[in-house]
C-alpha cells in the first residue's frame, strides 16, 4: 500500500476493490480478552463493566483500495466472513455462510490436496498451481470452471503441470503456513519454490501464464500460417522480428517477454511471418498485434528495454477496457499506474462510449481507460466505492500509488475536456475528492469528531498527539469500546497536547486514513505526522491505552497523580465529619433544651398545685 500502509478496492478501491496485490495484511482474527484490573494499580476505577474482546480486524472493512477484493490474495472473501468477530476461513470457528446451488464443473484434471499430500506435491512436482479456496467463497465458484478447464487443457500441454486445490476452511494450519490471507489465493511452486499467481482468472489467461512459465518467453516462428494461427489463439500479443536470435535487441526483447504476463510474445527470422503479423520495418522490429480496437502498434522508439516495456504497457490492452473480476490483473497491475474510469449507464453507451474511446486513445501511455458498466455483476463493489448512482454519467481518475485518492472529472463530456483532464490527471495536477460528513456544528466533548474535511486539521496538527479511532456505526466492538473511550477522552481532559478523537470510517476518507478493520486505533505523533501512525494493538482498556499514549506521545504529559486524589477525597471525608460534628452537637444542644422546658413545665405545675 502507498501508506500505512493499501494493505487499501495494487487497486484499495474496488472491504473493497481500492480491493491486495498481494494481500499482505493478515484477516485472521487474534483475540485477547482484556485482564480485570487489580484496585491498587492506577487506573483501576477506569475500566468498568464487563472486559472488552480485542480483534485484529474483527469487522473487516474488505480493504481500503479496489485492488485488495480482485487481486491476488485478497480480492476475493478475507477470513473475516460472517458476522464480526467470528474467526472464519483458515482461522476456523466462524459460522460459514450456506452454500447455494451451482452448476456441476468437471474437475477431473484438479488434484485435491491435503496437509498430508501437499509437501510431496509440490516438492516432487516441478510445477503446480495451488488454488486456496472456501467451499462458500463467492469468487471460488466464479473462478472453479476456468480453473478446471485450464487444468484439463494444460495437462494436454504437458502431462507434468498439475493445477492442484486446497480447500483452507478444511486445512487450516496449511493455509496459514503458506501465508493465504484471503479466497482465492493462486501460489505457483517450482520445484517446491513459491510465487504469487499473477495472472487473470480466465481460461486463457491461466493457461497463458503457466505456459509462459514453463516454456520459453517467446514463441518461436517460421511461417506467414504458423505467426497467422498464433494472432488467432491470442488476443493481443507482442512480435519481435529480428535477423538472428542474438544481440543486445534480441536480449532486450527476451527480458520483456519474461516479465510480462498479460501478453503473449512470438519471435521470428522469417520477413513473411513478420508480414503476416502487419510488420514491414526491416529488422530488428516490434510490434503489439491485437484482436481489437487498434490492431497494430508498432515500435517508434529505440529499441531498448526502458522502451519496450512502455510500449507494451500502453498497448497491450484495448483503448478502452471492460472492468470485470477477470481483468483486475492486466488493469491495475499494469506499469501505467493511473486509470480513468467511466461510469455509464446502458442507455447511454452509444452517445458517451465513442466519445471517450476517441479520447483515450490520446492518452495512451498516460492512463488507463476503464468502462464500468452499471448493469455488470462485477461492477457494484466500484460503483459503491466511488459513490456513483447507476444511472449517473461520471468519469473518475484512479491511481495505485495513492490508492483511496479519487480523481473527480468534473466537466462537460467533450473530446477535448476528456483529453485535457486526462492529461493534467497524469501528470499529477487534477485535486483529489474527499469522502466527508458536514463539520459538526459545536465539538466540544472530551472525545472529539473528525470528518474527511477536518482531518487534516485535528489530526495532523502537528503540535498535538492524536489518538484516533476508525470506527463503523454497525460495529459491535466499537459499541463496546465507546464507554472506555469516553473514559479515556476524560481522563485526558487537561492534558492540553493531546487529543483523543475519532472517526466514522464509512463515511469519511483521508489519505492517511487506512483501515483494515474496526474499531482501528491510530496514535498520530506530534512532531511527525509525516510519519506512519503508530496502531494501538493492546487490550482496549483505559490503563492500556494511557500506557501506551505515555510510551509513544511525541510530547512528554504528567496524569493527575492517584494520591492528589485520595488526599482530596480525605479532605472531603474530614469536611463531611466536621458538619456531622456539628449537625449532632445542634441536635444534642435542641434536646438539652427540650428538657430544660419539660423541667419548668412539671416545676410550675407543682408549685401551682
Amino acid at each position: 500500500m502507498a501508506r500505512r500502509s493499501s494493505k487499501a478496492l495494487l487497486w484499495a478501491l474496488l472491504a473493497v476493490l481500492l480491493i491486495a496485490y498481494p494481500l499482505t495484511k493478515v484477516l485472521t482474527p487474534v483475540h485477547a480478552e482484556e485482564k480485570a484490573e487489580s484496585s491498587d494499580e492506577e487506573d483501576s476505577d477506569d475500566d468498568e463493566g464487563t472486559p472488552a474482546v480485542q480483534e485484529e480486524a474483527e469487522a473487516d472493512v474488505g480493504e481500503s483500495a479496489l485492488t485488495e477484493q480482485y487481486m491476488e490474495g485478497g480480492e476475493g472473501e478475507g477470513y473475516n466472513e460472517g458476522e464480526e468477530g467470528d474467526e472464519a476461513g483458515a482461522a476456523g470457528g466462524g459460522e460459514e455462510p450456506e452454500e447455494e446451488e451451482e452448476e456441476k464443473v468437471d474437475e477431473k484434471d484438479v488434484v485435491v490436496l491435503t496437509a498430508a499430500t501437499f509437501n510431496d506435491t509440490v516438492s516432487k512436482t516441478a510445477k503446480v498451481l495451488v488454488e486456496f479456496y472456501a467451499p462458500w467463497c463467492g469468487h471460488c465458484k466464479t473462478l472453479k470452471p476456468a480453473y478446471a478447464k485450464a487444468a484439463t487443457i494444460l495437462k494436454g500441454y504437458d502431462d507434468k503441470i498439475i493445477l492442484a486445490k486446497v480447500d483452507a476452511t478444511q486445512e487450516n494450519d496449511l493455509g496459514r503456513e503458506q501465508g493465504v490471507q484471503g479466497y482465492p489465493t493462486l501460489y505457483w511452486y517450482d520445484n517446491g519454490v513459491k510465487i504469487s499467481y499473477t495472472g487473470g482468472r480466465s481460461v486463457d489467461e491461466i493457461v497463458q501464464w503457466v505456459k509462459k512459465k514453463t516454456g520459453p518467453p517467446a514463441n518461436t516462428i517460421s511461417t506467414a500460417k504458423e505467426m497467422t494461427d498464433f494472432l488467432a489463439a491470442n488476443r493481443a500479443a507482442g512480435v519481435g522480428f529480428f535477423k538472428k536470435f542474438e544481440g543486445k535487441e534480441w536480449e532486450h526483447f527476451q527480458q520483456v517477454a519474461k516479465k510480462e504476463d498479460a501478453l503473449s510474445f512470438a519471435q521470428t527470422t522469417c520477413a513473411e511471418a513478420a508480414a503476416a503479423a502487419g510488420i514491414t520495418a526491416k529488422a530488428p522490429a516490434f510490434a503489439v498485434v491485437k484482436a481489437e480496437d487498434e490492431k497494430f502498434n508498432a515500435l517508434d522508439g529505440e529499441f531498448v528495454y526502458d522502451e519496450l516495456s512502455k510500449f507494451v504497457a500502453a498497448n497491450k490492452l484495448p483503448i478502452v477496457t471492460l472492468f470485470t473480476t477477470g481483468n483486475v490483473e492486466m488493469i491495475f497491475g499494469s506499469a501505467v499506474k493511473k486509470q480513468a474510469l467511466l461510469f455509464l449507464p446502458a442507455d447511454k453507451e452509444a452517445e458517451i462510449l465513442p466519445l471517450f474511446k476517441k479520447a483515450c486513445g490520446e492518452l495512451k501511455g498516460d492512463v488507463i481507460c476503464v468502462h464500468v458498466k452499471a448493469d455488470h455483476e462485477d461492477s457494484s463493489q466500484v460503483y459503491e466505492f466511488f459513490g456513483v448512482q447507476s444511472d449517473a454519467v461520471a468519469i473518475f481518475g484512479y491511481s495505485t500509488v495513492e490508492e483511496t485518492k479519487k480523481f473527480p472529472f468534473g466537466k462537460e463530456l467533450t473530446h477535448e475536456n476528456i483529453v485535457a483532464w486526462g492529461k493534467d490527471f497524469a501528470a499529477g495536477k487534477i485535486e483529489a475528492s474527499v469522502k466527508s460528513q458536514e463539520i459538526p456544528e459545536t465539538n466540544d466533548e472530551d472525545v472529539k469528531v473528525v470528518v474527511g474535511k477536518t482531518f487534516q486539521s485535528i489530526v495532523l496538527d502537528d503540535s498535538k498527539d492524536v489518538l484516533l479511532e476508525a470506527y463503523a456505526p454497525w460495529c459491535g466492538h466499537c459499541q463496546s469500546l465507546e464507554p472506555i473511550y469516553k473514559k479515556l477522552g476524560k481522563k485526558f481532559r487537561n492534558i492540553p497536547s493531546v487529543v483523543i478523537a475519532k472517526i466514522d470510517a464509512t463515511a469519511n476518507e483521508h489519505p492517511r486514513l487506512e483501515v483494515q478493520g474496526f474499531p482501528t486505533l491510530l496514535l498520530f505523533k506530534a512532531g511527525a505526522k509525516d510519519e506512519e501512525p503508530i496502531p494501538f494493538e493492546g487490550d482496549r482498556t483505559v490503563k492500556e491505552m494511557t500506557k501506551f499514549l505515555k510510551e509513544n506521545c511525541g510530547i512528554p504529559f504528567t496524569l493527575e497523580k492517584k494520591k492528589k486524589k485520595k488526599a482530596e477525597a480525605v479532605e472531603v471525608e474530614t469536611e463531611e465529619a466536621k458538619a456531622e460534628e456539628k449537625e449532632l452537637a445542634k441536635d444534642a444542644a435542641t434536646e438539652e433544651g427540650k428538657e430544660e422546658v419539660v423541667e419548668t413545665v412539671k416545676s410550675s405545675g407543682k408549685e401551682e398545685l
